[in-house]
């Protein structure tokens, strides 16, 4: 008996899948879209990334999830294929999986997925047929490129939309095209909770957006990624200065591998002192930080250590000595 066949013969238990890297041919897609058009699946978690599939599996896999979609709520297709022929069943106009009314998907992850132009449109487009359910959009290292940016806005803006987590690590965006994302973000403001811009070409320009983001009324954000960004001296200062603007909401930061330094360090460090802070968690990792470093940052823990509780100075150079003073006001030290 193949495995797709025990789960078949006893699939109500099953609540995750993760198939990644498999050599699935079109036979045993065939046995799994057996597994997930069974009546009694239960299936909420389903990770199928780094596959090569034919256009035929693409098409019988989708019209399989969409058979039986009431409990599905997390899809990961990461690292596949997701060609124009590939996704025809997945968001195509009026037929597309997405676009089902039964539809909840909360977290989509498509992390390397390398669409056309016509696909990243009939993505967003479905996404905003149906926008109320999705929480959670990876699109790190994706080809979004300018127009895949305007139609991920158009979604961002349209009414319903509840996003909480936005990833976009390692996307390359023109001036125009952060532009156009921070005006969508500030026009609903009031859901996303998390922002992931690692190892992206923020610049100047863009951090300029995403400081006016930050400053907008409404805005709730939580969590800010930032690592491996490189910025000017002027940028890390209006960074702070936003963020000292609505401290109450940000309890974690990652600056890790940034070109943060000891002078950016203390104006970071006049945000931790800002009353109403409430950072969690500050990572630090490889910032070219000092003893000098250590000092600010005890002497801005010692006015208000009551919520950071984890900190990350690890690939600095520095002695346990400089780092001796910061144990007594966080509870996770690295």
């Amino acid at each position: 008996m193949s495995l797709f066949s025990a789960l078949k013969s006893n699939p109500t238990h099953l609540t995750g899948l993760k198939l990644r890297d498999s050599n699935l041919g079109d036979s045993a897609v065939k046995e799994l879209c057996g597994f997930l058009q069974n009546e009694g699946c239960r299936l909420q978690k389903f990770e199928f990334g780094g596959y090569s599939l034919s256009e035929t599996s693409w098409t019988s896999l989708f019209s399989a999830l969409k058979s039986n979609l009431s409990h599905l709520i997390e899809l990961d297709l990461s690292y596949s294929n997701l060609d124009d022929s590939g996704v025809k069943n997945f968001f195509t106009p009026k037929e597309g999986f997405l676009q089902d009314c039964g539809c909840k998907i909360q977290q989509l992850r498509l992390m390397d997925c390398r669409l056309s132009e016509t696909r990243w449109i009939s993505l967003f487009s479905a996404l905003k047929f149906n926008p109320t359910h999705l929480k959670e959009l990876n699109l790190n290292r994706t080809n979004l490129g300018d127009s895949g940016v305007k139609e991920l806005c158009g979604f961002l803006q349209t009414e319903g939309c509840r996003l909480e987590k936005l990833e976009l690590r390692s996307c390359s965006l023109s001036k125009t095209s952060w532009t156009s994302l921070f005006s969508a973000l500030k026009s609903n403001p009031t859901h996303l909770t998390k922002l992931d811009l690692s190892e992206t070409n923020l610049g100047d320009s863009g951090l300029k957006e995403l400081c006016g983001f930050l400053q907008t009324e409404g805005c709730r954000l939580e969590t800010l990624v930032l690592k491996t960004c490189s910025l000017s001296k002027t940028s890390w200062t209006s960074l702070f200065s936003a963020l000292k603007s609505k401290p109450t909401h940000l309890t974690e930061l990652n600056l890790i591998r940034t070109n943060l330094g000891d002078s950016e360090l203390k104006e970071l460090c006049g945000f931790l002192q800002t009353e109403g802070c409430r950072l969690e968690r500050l990572r630090l990792e490889v910032c070219n930080l000092s003893k000098i470093s250590c000092d600010f940052l005890a002497s801005a823990l010692k006015s208000n250590s009551l919520h950071l509780t984890e900190l990350d100075l690890g690939g600095n150079d520095l002695e346990d000595s400089d780092v001796q003073q910061l144990k007594r006001f966080v509870k996770t030290l690295w």
